[in-house]
């Protein structure tokens, strides 16, 4: 990508010496050729800032040591939130049950629409890109917020967590 992007700058350079100002104005070439190869950039851009997502989620879902303490320190201050909300009387009931039943398949399906939106976006920019990270987080955050393990009945061992 890094190469295209040179190559097509080093190759402006090129065609504009090349085109003899008899045939085709300097002003009117530069024009020309930046209108021909305007999508490609964009659609470069669009590519650069799509891999640094992708290459930041992957390495906050990792092993390391910053991906854990930051997953750690999310978890928490979801965990707060949740107590807040209940001390100020929110109970999601049922559906907290559910979504915690479920947790995997909603963050799967999240990521798949996510994934669906950018694909079928008509002309996707950076932007779009850190538009649509930006709302899959909220829709995680979500999902993490509201899932309820179901309530442990006196005598019963509660279930693991995921």
């Amino acid at each position: 990508m890094l190469v295209l992007a040179l190559a097509l700058t080093i190759f402006r350079s090129i065609y504009l010496n090349a085109v003899p100002a008899s045939v085709l104005p300097h002003d009117a070439a530069a024009v020309l050729y930046d209108t021909i190869v305007r999508f490609l950039r964009a659609g470069l851009r669009t590519v650069l800032v799509l891999g640094l997502v992708v290459a930041l989620g992957a390495f906050m879902t990792g092993e390391s040591v910053t991906a854990v303490r930051t997953r750690r320190s999310l978890a928490h201050g979801i965990g707060w939130l949740q107590g807040g909300a209940e001390s100020a009387g929110f109970r999601t009931g049922p559906v907290g049950t559910w979504v915690y039943a479920h947790k995997r398949a909603l963050r799967i399906g999240a990521v798949v629409l996510a994934a669906l939106a950018l694909v079928f976006w008509s002309r996707p920019t950076g932007k779009v890109v850190i538009l649509l990270a930006v709302l899959l987080l909220v829709a995680l955050a979500l999902i993490e917020f509201l899932g309820r393990p179901p309530a442990v009945r006196p005598g019963e061992v509660a279930a693991p967590q995921t």
